[in-house]
C-alpha cells in the first residue's frame, strides 16, 4: 500500500512540474511576443525616419555618392535647373 502512496505522490509532483513549465512558456511566450512588437515598432519609426530624411535630402539637393574604395559618403551637390 505504501508503494501505491509513493507513486501516487511522484506522479503528482510529475504533474506539478509539468504544469510550471507550461506556465513557464506561455510566459515566455508573451514576452517574447511583446518584445517582437516593440521591435516591429522601432523598425517602423526607423523606417519613417529615413524616408524623412532622404526627403529631406533630395528637396535640399543632398545625395549619397559611392567613393570609389568603396565607402559611401554624404557630398552636397548643386543642383541647377
Amino acid at each position: 500500500m505504501d508503494l501505491v502512496r509513493a507513486k501516487r505522490e511522484v506522479i503528482r509532483a510529475q504533474k506539478a512540474l509539468a504544469d510550471s513549465i507550461l506556465r513557464e512558456n506561455e510566459v515566455l511566450t508573451n514576452l517574447l511576443r511583446f518584445k517582437a512588437e516593440e521591435t516591429g515598432k522601432r523598425l517602423n519609426d526607423t523606417d519613417m525616419g529615413l524616408g524623412y530624411m532622404r526627403v529631406i535630402f533630395k528637396k535640399s539637393g543632398w545625395d549619397h555618392l559611392p567613393q570609389p574604395e568603396g565607402h559611401g559618403r554624404l557630398h552636397g551637390r548643386l543642383i541647377i535647373g
